[in-house]
């Protein structure tokens, strides 16, 4: 499921975790098989990214950059699964 807000995201993720811990207490049998994602990290999947660097017309290279995903994308850490949360990702050519 691709989620494009990020405080859904984080729900969606905090309640998956919750069924997977508590799964007595939910009326249904949850397997876990659809994968909850956050839209911007879609993006950071390699053949995606590499159609992007096709069709780039200006090069990248020499600006600053600055990101922000929003810090719900990857925490809590536990509920997001994120393992380097405080990487910063940077694009380089």
């Amino acid at each position: 499921m691709l989620v494009p807000c990020v405080a859904c995201y984080s729900r969606f993720k905090a309640v998956e975790k919750e069924v997977k811990e508590h799964s007595k207490k939910v009326h249904f049998p949850y397997k876990g098989n659809v994968p909850i994602r956050y839209a911007l990290d879609l993006f950071c999947d390699e053949p995606i990214l590499e159609e992007v660097k096709k069709k780039r017309v200006k090069p990248l290279s020499g600006l600053k950059v600055a990101c922000y995903y929003g810090c719900l994308t990857v925490r809590p850490p536990k509920v997001t699964g994120i393992k380097e949360y405080e990487i910063l990702n940077i694009w380089t050519d």
